[in-house]
Formats: C-alpha cells, sequence, structure tokens
C-alpha cells in the first residue's frame, strides 16, 4: 500500500532587500532569503488586508498604494496571503541624523535662508544710476541728481543706419550761470557712401548729453537749464535717395537736486530687513534643534 504524501503549496516571494525571487510555502510565517540570507517575516497591511514580505531587521514599511508606515511586530501571519508579491517593493526605514547632523542642516538652512534674502534684495534695489532719455523733439526734460555726480541723459532720434553727427555740440546754461558743454562736435562718417536698393529704413539712434550736478547746488533744490545746440542726420529722401536732414535742440532742463542719503534710503533698508529675517531663520533653528533635544 503507497502512503499519499502532501506537498505544500508554494508561492513565488521576492525578497525586499535583494530582490530575489524564490519559492517558498504558502503556510510559511518566516524565511531566510536564498539571495542575501537574510530573515523575512509576513506582515499584513492594516488598511489594506493584504500581506507582504518584509525584512526582520526593519522597524518600519510601506508598500506601493499605501501611505501608512507600518510597524513591524511580532505577529507573523502566514504568506498565505494572494498579493502581488512581484510588484512589491518596501522601503528601509529612515537613516537617522545624528545630534550634529541636524544641528549642521538647521544652521545650514539658516545661513542658506539669509543669503538668499541678500542675494535678491540686493538686485532688487541696487540701481546703478539713474538714465533719462527725451526725443531731440521735445520742449522740455526733468531729471533727478546728486551734487557733485553726473545725470545720464540722452536725446533719441531715426536716422538711415542710426548715423548722427553734430556741427557745435550741445550746451547747457544752468540757471546757476555756468555753461556746461554735455556733447562735443561729431563729424559726419558717411558722406555719400550711403546706398539704398529701394527707400532708405531707419534705424534708432542716442546722442549722449551727460552733465555734473554743480557740487554747490543745496538738496532740495531744483535747477533749471538750457540745452541748445544742434544734430543732423541723413534722412530717406524718395527712391534709392538720402538727405541731411538738421535739427536744433533747444530743450528746458529741470534738475531736482537730492542728497546721497535719500538715494542710500532703500539700500539701507533694504540691508536691514534681510538681517532681520536672517535672525529669524537662525531664531527658528535654534527652536528646532532644541526642540530635538526635549525630545531624545
Amino acid at each position: 500500500m503507497t502512503a499519499n504524501v502532501t506537498v505544500p503549496q508554494q508561492v513565488s516571494v521576492t525578497c525586499p532587500g535583494c530582490h530575489s525571487g524564490q519559492q517558498v510555502p504558502r503556510t510559511a510565517t518566516r524565511i531566510i532569503c536564498q539571495g542575501c540570507g537574510k530573515p523575512i517575516v509576513f506582515r499584513k497591511c492594516d488598511t489594506t488586508g493584504k500581506t507582504f514580505p518584509v525584512l526582520a531587521e526593519w522597524t518600519t514599511w510601506t508598500h506601493p498604494g499605501c501611505a501608512t508606515r507600518h510597524v513591524v511586530s511580532n505577529h507573523h501571519p502566514p504568506a498565505s496571503s494572494r498579493a502581488a508579491r512581484s510588484r512589491m517593493v518596501s522601503s528601509p526605514p529612515a537613516r537617522k541624523l545624528t545630534r550634529s547632523q541636524k544641528s549642521a542642516m538647521y544652521l545650514g538652512i539658516a545661513m542658506i535662508g539669509f543669503l538668499g534674502v541678500l542675494i535678491f534684495l540686493f538686485l532688487l534695489v541696487v540701481n546703478p544710476g539713474a538714465q533719462y532719455s527725451s526725443d531731440l523733439r521735445s520742449s522740455s526734460v526733468a531729471a533727478e541728481g546728486v551734487p557733485g555726480q553726473t545725470v545720464d541723459l540722452s536725446l533719441t532720434g531715426t536716422s538711415i543706419e542710426g548715423q548722427w553727427a553734430s556741427q557745435n555740440g550741445l550746451s547747457l546754461a544752468l540757471s546757476d550761470g555756468k555753461t556746461l558743454q554735455v556733447t562735443g562736435p561729431v563729424p559726419d562718417t558717411w558722406n555719400s557712401t550711403i546706398s539704398c536698393s529701394d527707400y532708405c529704413s531707419t534705424q534708432g539712434f542716442s546722442v549722449p548729453a551727460r552733465f555734473s550736478v554743480p557740487a554747490t547746488a543745496r538738496p532740495g533744490q531744483t535747477l533749471t537749464g538750457s540745452l541748445t545746440g544742434d544734430v543732423y542726420s541723413p534722412q530717406p529722401s524718395g527712391p534709392s535717395n538720402f538727405s541731411n536732414t538738421s535739427n536744433s535742440v533747444n530743450m528746458t532742463v529741470t534738475v531736482q537736486v537730492i542728497t546721497s542719503s535719500a538715494q542710500r534710503k532703500i539700500p539701507g533698508i533694504a540691508l536691514l530687513i534681510s538681517f532681520g529675517i536672517g535672525v529669524l531663520f537662525l531664531y527658528a533653528a535654534l527652536r528646532q534643534r532644541r526642540a530635538q533635544r526635549v525630545v531624545r
């Protein structure tokens, strides 16, 4: 008489450590991985009710489709669940940082935040200098300036190839009795070399008219002056032709004199704000560090 031998049904299990596959009895509660030699136990998810293999050395585990971090307890459910073990991926517990590592991390965050605010505010408020522009044909222009410093003024227009010249230059006569030559004579360089196959197109040009605010000017004072001179440029004149057109400049310039401290007011406030934010970052980091010590 031949005795019947019952072989336990096998299920496929993937090691969550080395990801090697192996066949184990369905009723097994603890096995040794054939790939890495580590003990594997089977744990059931309290949310989904499915059983998954996890390493016995882990303290917590998770699985795809569930955000809960489960604790590896001493309860050993069998490996009989029909969960899709081939696609199960468990993650090892997060590595805990040491006290010195946490302190360095918090202080690093505080310093990065402080420097970031400094850089942002510096780029926001730094102005290389006020620039003013006005059309050649305008009758007036207003600007601000600090005693002894330069006001960057330019007069704009259009011409063929952006060319321009000035026979006598530009002069600025201020209300304090001083006359400044802001632009010297500029000879033309195009002569008769410009050629157009059809109507000539134009481009913009800019005539610099920089001048310095008198060092004796008082903050709050308003200076007025007259900017005069000539600017001529090549302009289209029918098909394939051009002619030199002269513009007489006669412009009233108004300059509001300001103090250098007023000009630096915004950067000073920005620096103060950034310093305060940096102190707050540092304070928050120290509070977090103290809280971590209390928890431990």
